[in-house]
C-alpha cells in the first residue's frame, strides 16, 4: 500500500514538473552594474574611475573646484656661456613636474644678456641661453610645441647698473607661468570636518 501511495505520488510530482510554463529569460540591454560604486549605473556612467567619496555629477564624473598655481623659472648663466650649471636641474625639474600637471599651459622661455660685448654677440647669447632651458625640459618629457623661446639680448636688463654683480644677474632665463587645475571634491562624511565658510558660500 506505501508502495503504491509513494508511486502515485511521483507520478503525479512528474505530471506537475511537465505542466510548468518556462518563461523567456529578459533581454538586458544595459549594464546596469556599478564597478566604481559612485551611484551611477556602467550604462550611462561617463566616468569609469571616480575617486572613492568624490561628489559626483549626473554623468558619474567627480566635481572639481578650480585651483589656481603659479610657477616661476630663473637659470643664471655665467659670462659667455649657455651652458645650464647643474645647481638649476631641481628647478627645471619643478617647471617640468608643473607642466605635466597642467597639461593646457604653455610656456614662454626669455632669454637674456648683461650689456658687456657686442650687441649680435648678446642677441646670439639670449637667444641659446633660451633654447638651452627648452632643451632641458624637453629631455624632461615636456612636448616643445608647447614651449616657445625668446631672445632679448641685452635690450631688457633686470639691474642698469653697470657692476659685476648686476651683469652677473642679467645673463639669465626667465619664465612665469600659471595653471589651473580641478581639484576633486569629496564629501562630507563624519571622519571629516566641513569648512563652515565653504558651506555657506554654496
Amino acid at each position: 500500500m506505501k508502495y503504491l501511495i509513494l508511486m502515485l505520488s511521483c507520478l503525479t510530482l512528474l505530471g506537475c514538473v511537465n505542466d510548468v510554463e518556462v518563461y523567456p529569460l529578459a533581454e538586458q540591454r544595459a549594464d546596469l552594474r556599478d564597478f566604481d560604486t559612485d551611484g551611477v549605473i556602467n550604462a550611462r556612467d561617463a566616468c569609469a574611475k571616480t575617486p572613492d567619496g568624490a561628489v559626483i555629477t549626473n554623468d558619474g564624473c567627480p566635481n572639481h573646484i578650480q585651483t589656481s598655481q603659479e610657477q616661476d623659472l630663473h637659470v643664471l648663466f655665467a659670462n659667455d656661456s649657455y651652458v645650464i650649471a647643474p645647481q638649476y636641474g631641481p628647478e627645471l625639474d619643478k617647471m617640468a613636474d608643473f607642466l605635466e600637471q597642467n597639461p593646457e599651459v604653455t610656456i614662454e622661455i626669455q632669454g637674456h644678456a648683461s650689456q658687456v660685448g657686442p650687441a649680435a654677440r648678446n642677441q646670439a647669447l639670449s637667444d641659446n641661453r633660451s633654447l638651452a632651458v627648452k632643451n632641458a625640459l624637453v629631455f624632461r618629457g615636456i612636448d616643445e610645441d608647447r614651449i616657445t623661446i625668446i631672445g632679448f639680448g641685452d635690450r631688457v636688463p633686470e639691474f642698469k647698473d653697470t657692476t659685476e654683480q648686476a651683469h652677473s644677474l642679467n645673463r639669465r632665463a626667465v619664465a612665469h607661468v600659471v595653471g589651473y587645475q580641478g581639484d576633486v571634491e569629496y564629501k562630507w562624511t563624519i571622519f571629516t570636518q566641513r569648512d563652515e565658510k565653504e558651506a555657506k558660500a554654496k
